[in-house]
């Protein structure tokens, strides 16, 4: 029997071997391109930081932080390419990540110590250099993975603890892991003779079933509905003392971050939307940290809006 080949097409700039949205890697499926032009942001050294962006970050986190005198934390995660470069089906030593440059200059221009961005890129290679056994990406679809949530979580908790003066820990002993494929929104796109291809690699890493610390409210109020999706919000009364109240606004990557953050603080609220922040919400939750969370992808052409109440 002959040996399985992928079978697709290749980028007419870059030479990748590609099916629909996706870059078929040897071991991973990557995102070619969407609207956020995710190939070209990593690739192409003609992109720039766009530090335009950077300066309406900090004016709008400095407007939200006077005006509801509370801190914000603005969360990068990293793309997938950024963070399995190996894995990526094209070595070139120009790889660069222009929405780092973002972070940092905003970071720069906040002169609040208060409020902060980070970028979870670094967290991300440094547990790859210390477990290899492990993936932090799902290898079918573009989102990071449970585990890398737990990950990228702690790091989370440990800034917010900063800015708050807090200890916060993460309880981990009530979750448990499996291994299957996981056919995410990449997989999808693939003919029949490249799903048979990959069916091979079956190491992803789930999160089995648990009991959750934390209930989850339903029925959500409108106001708690964003783009046609309704808001989570979630308490654990376990933490009943430590009353620390979380404001989160999200794409989906935090997705695999809500059974964590929801187990280390008392009450979260996860507000759907890619750079809206509403003033109505931050009024009725009076957080005592906001959280803005976005993908690496869209912070170049994300315009954060402040939604302010009438």
């Amino acid at each position: 029997m002959s040996e399985k080949k992928l079978i697709g097409t290749y980028h007419p700039i870059y030479g990748f071997l590609t099916e629909e949205n996706c870059v078929l890697g040897e071991q991973m499926l990557f995102l070619t391109n969407d609207f956020n032009h995710v190939t070209e942001q990593h690739l192409s050294p003609y992109f720039f930081p766009n530090f335009n962006q950077s300066e309406s970050f900090a004016s709008i986190i400095k407007e939200i932080e006077k005006k509801h005198e509370t801190p914000v934390l603005f969360v990068m995660y990293p793309d997938k390419e950024s963070v399995y470069t190996d894995y990526f089906p094209l070595k070139l030593s120009n790889f660069q990540r222009p929405s780092m440059q973002l972070i940092t200059h905003t970071n720069q221009l906040l002169s609040s110590k208060s409020s902060k961005c980070i970028d979870l890129c670094p967290v991300a290679h440094g547990f790859r250099h210390n477990c290899t056994d492990k993936l932090l990406y799902f290898r079918f679809d573009t989102h990071m993975n449970y585990f890398a949530g737990m990950l990228f979580t702690k790091e989370i908790l440990q800034s917010i603890g900063a800015i708050l003066n807090r200890t916060l820990t993460l309880d981990v002993t009530s979750f448990a892991w499996k291994t299957q494929r996981f056919s995410g929104d990449l997989w999808h796109s693939l003919s029949t003779n490249n799903q048979s291809y990959y069916t091979k690699y079956d190491d992803d890493l789930l999160l089995d079933t648990f009991e959750p610390k934390y209930k989850m409210l339903e029925d959500m109020p409108e106001p708690y509905h964003n783009q046609g999706r309704a808001g989570i919000i979630t308490i654990n009364e376990e933490l009943c003392e430590q009353k620390l109240v979380a404001l989160v606004f999200r794409d989906s990557f935090t997705d695999t971050c809500i059974p964590f953050l929801s187990t280390a603080l008392y009450k979260v609220v996860y507000i759907w939307g890619h750079g809206e922040i509403n003033e109505q919400i931050i009024r009725e939750v009076q957080p005592d940290i906001i959280i803005i969370a976005h993908v690496e992808r869209f912070l170049q052409f994300l315009p954060l809006h402040y939604v302010t109440a009438a």
